[in-house]
């Protein structure tokens, strides 16, 4: 078990522009992953365990592979077309990790945007490369 100390105030250090370049990549090669319907893509950008907490609600994946195989058949069932950034902010960031509000849109076929969501979304390095995003809070607007 970690330290509680080093834990909840790890180390001060200064998150350069790379740092946030690298999660920012991370969250753009995640997006047009999931708009091009391609699973294992999505996967590849993910820390692991991959926590999801929505409310009250919390969902882990401790390894790829978990999203049901006929995900993208519904999402385009139900007239979903793609979905966009709106805006990336950086609210928190060290040499090791980035945190951003992320709002996106979700866009229908035939149609313009549906709605925008936000979500808390945490980039974080391991081995060098960027992975996101390792928690998600989401909450509709």
């Amino acid at each position: 078990m970690q330290d509680f100390a080093q834990f909840v105030a790890p180390p001060a250090t200064l998150a350069g522009e790379s740092s946030v370049s690298e999660a920012s990549d991370c969250l753009d090669r995640f997006t047009a992953a999931f708009n091009d319907g391609d699973l294992a893509r999505m996967d590849a950008q993910l820390a692991f365990p991959h926590i999801m907490l929505s409310g009250a609600a919390c969902l882990a994946w401790t390894e790829p592979g978990q999203h049901p195989p006929d995900f993208f058949h519904n999402l385009k069932a139900s007239g979903w077309a793609k979905t966009e950034y709106v805006r990336k902010e950086v609210v928190l960031a060290s040499a090791d990790k980035v945190h951003f509000v992320v709002t996106y849109e979700k866009e229908r076929v035939g149609r313009s945007a549906e709605h925008s969501r936000e979500s808390m979304d945490r980039c974080e390095s391991r081995k060098g490369l960027a992975h996101c995003p390792s928690v998600l809070l989401n909450c509709c607007v």
